[in-house]
């Protein structure tokens, strides 16, 4: 990847991170189309997983206190039956 590519790469993944900053979700709808101009599909998906999973992770390493068990708890087998269908 030249010079001018990675810069536009590190301008759309910036420009994502705002969108999904200001409004709670998008950062894929955002990012994908831009990274697909200068990267093949399998590199826009790797980026976008490990993107997501860095921002989520500091979500969850910030909010998990705050997580009211009581109320998650009941729903956990219910996700866990939906799970394969989810997958599949």
């Amino acid at each position: 990847m030249s010079g001018p590519e990675l810069v536009f790469v590190l301008l759309a993944v910036v420009l994502a991170g705002g969108v999904a900053g200001l409004t709670g979700f998008g950062f894929a709808l955002v990012s994908v189309p831009l990274l697909l101009l200068v990267l093949d599909p399998a590199a826009v998906g790797a980026v976008n997983l490990l993107l997501a999973a860095a921002t989520n992770s500091v979500v969850v390493a910030d909010s998990w206190r705050y997580v009211r068990r009581r109320a998650v708890l009941p729903l956990l087998p219910w996700a866990a039956v939906g799970l394969p269908a989810g997958v599949e």
